[in-house]
């Protein structure tokens, strides 16, 4: 995705390059990209067929979000719903996360289909 003032021809490139200024002084950038930028995240393995993954892969793309979030927000979904077991907390979180996906996936398709239009 870009910026509305991100240059889009070869003169806004032009004189984009003609304003910088490069120099030797070091910099640190903060290096944070998508869904899966939190630091407290760690990687970890999960066994699966390729179909199960291909599965897994389009019904996150369906709802906006990358495999990893897409398996976070089942387990954390699960985990909700073991510790609060019967309870009305449980039944709320439950929809909620319902309506999370639902409004996750009628985004996405809206993106989509202002994208097509």
């Amino acid at each position: 995705m870009s910026d509305i003032h991100d240059p889009t021809t070869p003169e806004e490139v032009d004189d984009l390059l003609d304003r910088l200024v490069f120099t030797d002084e070091p910099v640190e950038l903060p290096v944070v990209v998508g869904q899966d930028a939190d630091t407290a995240l760690k990687p970890r393995s999960v066994k699966m067929t390729d179909d199960m993954y291909r599965r897994a892969g389009n019904r996150a793309v369906n709802l906006g979000m990358s495999v990893s979030a897409y398996l976070r927000s089942l387990i954390e979904r699960d985990l909700v719903q073991v510790e609060h077991k019967g309870s009305p907390v449980a039944e709320l979180s439950r929809i909620a996360a319902e309506l999370f996906r639902a409004a996750a996936e009628l985004d996405h398709t809206a993106t989509e289909l202002g994208r097509t239009a």
